[in-house]
């Protein structure tokens, strides 16, 4: 059975959150068919990734997944974004923007998005503002 690290920086127990619901609802289905390990985002670290190489890694809210995690499992590990909040967007709101066309210096994660086997968006509308700024394919 395939390992899942599911990285979230909060849970449904802390916080009655969209994105928490989600993962939630998200996470019910994944524990019938795999072992899944939920982590908070802030207490990842590179040993534990290292430990898990052969996990299958789910990154659903990040912001405070160090920049050294995100490194690490974008080189090593094979993994999905369950995104909520654009976290492509420097400010997370690309509907500030005209047509929400974010400007290229305020993209962020990049890379990180880029890298990943797969990033599930939680409507057609947003995976289209994803793809306008990112053009990313995956």
């Amino acid at each position: 059975m395939t390992k899942i690290v599911f990285i979230s920086d909060y849970y449904v127990d802390e916080v009655l959150g969209g994105g928490e619901k989600n993962n939630d609802a998200f996470l019910t289905n994944l524990k019938n068919e795999y072992d899944v390990e939920c982590l908070k985002s802030q207490n990842v670290k590179v040993d534990f990734l290292e430990k898990n190489l052969s996990s299958f890694v789910i990154v659903a809210n990040f912001f405070m997944l160090s920049e050294e995690c995100k490194d690490f499992i974008r080189n090593n590990m094979k993994y999905l974004i369950y995104e909520h909040d654009h976290k492509y967007a420097a400010n997370n709101n690309p509907s500030v923007y005209e047509n929400f066309e974010i400007p290229s210096e305020s993209l962020i994660n990049l890379e990180f998005f880029s890298n990943a086997k797969a990033v599930l968006c939680q409507s057609k509308l947003h995976a289209d503002v994803l793809y306008k700024n990112t053009l990313l394919q995956n």
